[in-house]
C-alpha cells in the first residue's frame, strides 16, 4: 500500500507541475477508484495514529498503573542484562494511562522492548504473532473462552474478519466481531494494526453468536509500533464500553491488577517464540507474508532513528511526554494526503514545492518522456497485488497509470 502510494504521488506531483498541460490528466488521476481508495486507507492511517500519539495529561488522562517487567525471571539473567543494554535505563517500566467519560473508557499502555533478533527472528515478529496466529491468543488473553477466536474470512496479510468470545469483568459472554487492519511502513520503521468491534446491526454480523452469548461491540484495540536501533516503542490502545459508571478509584484497582498480569503474559509468550517456542515453525512458514513485512519493518529501526536524530524513551519519562510527535506520521515522504491538502490550497504552486520539487517532476516527467510513463506502468503493474479485491487488477491498474 505504502509503495501504491509513493507511485501515485509522484504521477499527480508530476501533472501538477505541467500545470494547464496537466490539469485534465491530474483531474483524472485523482477521481480514478484506485487512486481515491489508497488515499482514503491512508488518510485512516495517519488519523488513527495521530489518535494515539494525542494524548496528553491535560486532556483529562491520568497514571493509573507503573509497572515493573521482570525480564530476568521470565527469560534469565542474560535477557535481563540485554534488554537493559538495548533499551537504557527504566527500560523495564510500562506505565498505563487512563481517561474515562461516563461509561467510555480509554487506555494507553505505554512500554519498550529490545529490537534483539533471534536466529534472524526479530521481536517485532515474535510479539505480532500473538494475535496474528489466532490460535495462540488465549496465551496471553485468559478472557478469551473455550470457543475462542473464529476467522469470518481467509485470513490474510493486511485485513481480516473474525469473531471473539470473552468473558471477563467488564463483559460477560461477550461476542464481538472484530474487523482488522495490519499497515507496514518500513520507511518509518512503524507497525500500526487495528482491530474495531462492528456495530450488531452491520450486515457481517448476520450470524448468530453461540448459545448463551451476547453480541456486543464498542471495544477498539490498537497497536503501534515504533522500531529503533537497538529497541522499539510500543503503545497499546485500548477504547470500551463499561458496563456501569465506575468510581476512578476502583478503576485503578482494577487497571493495576488486570495491566501487570497481561503485560507479563504478553512478554513471556512474546519472548517464547522468539527463542523456538511451539509456534515459532508458524513464523518460519510465514504463510501471509506478515512476518517477512515485519522484518523489513524492523530492519529499517536503525536508518529511522539516525533520521529523526533521536531514540524515543517512553521507560524514562513519568508522562505521556516521551511519546512521539504525530507528525512522525504525517510528515512522511510521498504522503498522498499531504500532497493532497497542498494542492487544494490558496498557494498551491508553493505548498507542492515543499512536498514534491519541481526539478524532480521535470526530470521524471518532460525529460523523460515515453521511457517514464512505461516505467510506472511497469512498476504499478508489480505493486497491483493489494488486499482489496477493489484493487486487484493489474490490466486495470496499468490501464489508467497510463492516463
Amino acid at each position: 500500500l505504502v509503495a501504491v502510494e509513493g507511485v501515485f504521488f509522484r504521477a499527480a506531483a508530476a501533472l501538477f507541475h505541467r500545470g494547464a498541460r496537466g490539469r485534465e490528466a491530474l483531474a483524472q488521476l485523482r477521481s480514478d477508484p484506485m487512486y481515491r481508495e489508497t488515499y482514503a486507507l491512508m488518510k485512516k492511517l495517519e488519523d488513527e495514529v495521530s489518535q494515539v500519539l494525542e494524548v496528553r495529561s491535560e486532556k483529562g488522562w491520568w497514571l493509573a498503573a507503573r509497572i515493573q517487567l521482570n525480564v530476568e525471571a521470565i527469560a534469565g539473567v542474560a535477557a535481563q542484562a540485554a534488554w537493559e543494554h538495548d533499551v537504557g535505563e527504566d527500560g523495564d517500566i510500562v506505565q498505563v494511562f487512563a481517561k474515562v467519560s461516563g461509561r467510555d473508557l480509554e487506555l494507553r499502555v505505554l512500554w519498550e522492548t529490545s529490537a534483539v533478533q533471534s536466529g534472524g527472528m526479530s521481536f517485532l515478529q515474535a510479539y505480532v504473532s500473538l494475535w496474528q496466529e489466532f490460535d495462540l491468543c488465549h496465551a496471553w488473553n485468559t478472557n478469551i473462552t473455550k470457543y475462542g477466536i473464529k476467522p469470518l474470512l481467509p485470513q490474510a496479510r493486511d485485513s481480516n474478519l473474525f469473531e471473539e468470545c470473552t468473558s471477563g469483568f467488564f463483559r460477560r459472554r461477550s461476542s464481538q466481531i472484530f474487523e482488522e487492519h495490519n499497515y507496514f511502513v518500513p520507511e518509518e520503521g512503524l507497525f500500526y494494526h487495528s482491530q474495531v468491534s462492528l456495530n450488531p446491526n452491520d450486515p457481517r454480523c448476520k450470524q448468530e453468536p453461540p448459545a448463551g452469548y451476547t453480541r456486543q461491540d464498542g471495544t477498539t484495540r490498537r497497536n503501534l509500533i515504533i522500531c529503533q536501533a537497538s529497541s522499539n516503542i510500543m503503545v497499546h490502545a485500548v477504547s470500551m464500553k463499561l458496563p456501569c459508571r465506575l468510581p476512578r478509584f476502583v478503576l485503578q484497582r482494577l487497571i493495576e491488577r488486570s495491566a501487570k498480569a497481561t503485560v507479563h503474559r504478553m512478554l513471556r509468550s512474546g519472548l517464547e517464540a522468539l527463542v523456538g517456542g511451539h509456534h515459532n515453525h508458524r513464523i518460519e512458514a510465514d504463510r501471509w507474508g506478515t512476518y517477512s513485512a515485519l522484518n523489513r519493518v524492523a530492519a529499517a529501526g536503525l536508518k529511522c532513528e539516525e533520521k529523526r536524530g533521536r531514540k524515543f524513551r517512553l521507560g524514562a519519562e513519568t508522562s505521556m511526554d516521551g511519546l512521539p510527535h504525530p507528525s512522525i506520521i504525517r510528515e512522511r515522504a510521498h504522503s498522498l494526503v499531504a500532497l493532497e491538502a497542498a494542492m487544494d490550497t490558496e498557494d498551491a504552486v508553493a505548498a507542492v514545492n515543499h512536498l514534491a520539487p519541481r526539478a524532480s517532476s521535470v526530470r521524471h516527467s518532460d525529460r523523460s518522456g515515453t521511457s517514464s510513463r512505461s516505467s510506472n506502468r511497469t512498476h504499478m503493474s508489480r505493486l497491483s497485488r493489494p488486499s482489496t479485491s477493489r484493487m486487484s487488477s493489474p490490466r486495470g491498474t496499468i490501464r489508467r497509470s497510463r492516463t
